[in-house]
């Protein structure tokens, strides 16, 4: 649109907003421990009356969300096999206002904590002096 103005012409621009316009926002990537009690925020989503749906993308261990149609669902992060490093679980948030939705992505990296190894010797033993002993460390073990 094209504008005369005292002599001048000045181009103007429409511009047009919807505000019942939804945007999902997943909230920011997070890193964790394995075993760590984990919460996703959808709340800065935007946009009237919304439903949210998270889901578990594939890839990475899979864990169970504790209510996925909250904007704020929990999970505890999976522990991870020794020596694993990390892993990196993505979630998908849509969100939804009547026809129209929006999604958006969320990455949690779980990482691998290395535990301590348990030594486990066996029972105390009474012996004659000279007499051969049999030590068993067998029950021991690395949780990792």
């Amino acid at each position: 649109m094209t504008i005369r103005h005292g002599g001048g012409v000045v181009d103007a621009f429409v511009v047009k907003i919807n505000l019942n316009s939804v945007l999902a926002n997943a909230g920011a990537d997070q890193t964790v421990i394995e075993g760590a009690f984990v919460s996703l925020n959808g709340t800065a989503s935007t946009g009237q009356n919304l439903t949210y749906q998270w889901e578990q993308l594939p890839g990475g261990p899979v864990v169970t969300l504790s209510n996925s149609t909250s904007a704020t669902p929990t999970f505890t992060a999976p522990l991870l096999p020794g020596g694993f490093g990390s892993q990196v679980l993505t979630f998908k948030l849509t969100v939804t206002s009547g026809s129209q939705s929006s999604a958006a992505v969320v990455n949690v990296t779980v990482i691998n904590v290395n535990h301590t190894p348990e030594a486990h010797v066996g029972a105390d033993q009474v012996v004659n002096e000279g007499s051969p002993v049999m030590l068993d460390g067998s029950a021991s073990f690395d949780p990792d």
